[in-house]
């Protein structure tokens, strides 16, 4: 009887057989600590990658809620300490319409860091969807 070739590399006489596949592969494309062939044992190497986590829909609602709460806290704070001459400025979207609202002497500077920072939010939103 003439011995099989490896059906990976066509070059050595086979000696194994692939769990996975079934292959019969020479002891160079041969994976012994899992049993398999090189290219079983690779697509299992690719499969074990674990996945990054992905932040859920209820996670970033917990995250915005946090960030509202914290601000309205800060915002209170700084109206009892600060009873006169208190300036605030906020940019709320509404789908794609801005709402800006501001009041006090340094409500412009506060409504321009406002728009500024809203701005930068859309571009991080923009670049992580197009990363992914």
């Amino acid at each position: 009887m003439m011995p099989t070739k490896c059906t990976v590399c066509s070059i050595r006489d086979a000696s194994y057989i692939c769990h996975s596949c079934g292959r019969a592969v020479c002891t160079d494309c041969f994976d012994i600590s899992r049993w398999r062939c090189r290219n079983c044992s690779s697509m299992l190497e690719v499969a074990a990658e674990p996945a990054p986590p992905k932040l859920s829909a209820a996670g970033l609602f917990y995250v915005a809620f946090i960030m509202i709460f914290v601000g309205l806290f800060l915002m209170t704070i700084n109206g009892v300490w600060n009873s006169s001459g208190a300036s605030g400025g906020a940019v709320v979207i509404v789908g794609p319409v801005p709402i800006i609202l501001g009041s006090g002497p340094a409500s412009v500077p506060l409504l321009i860091l406002a728009l500024i920072v809203t701005i930068l939010a859309f571009a991080i939103m923009l670049v992580g969807r197009k990363l992914r």
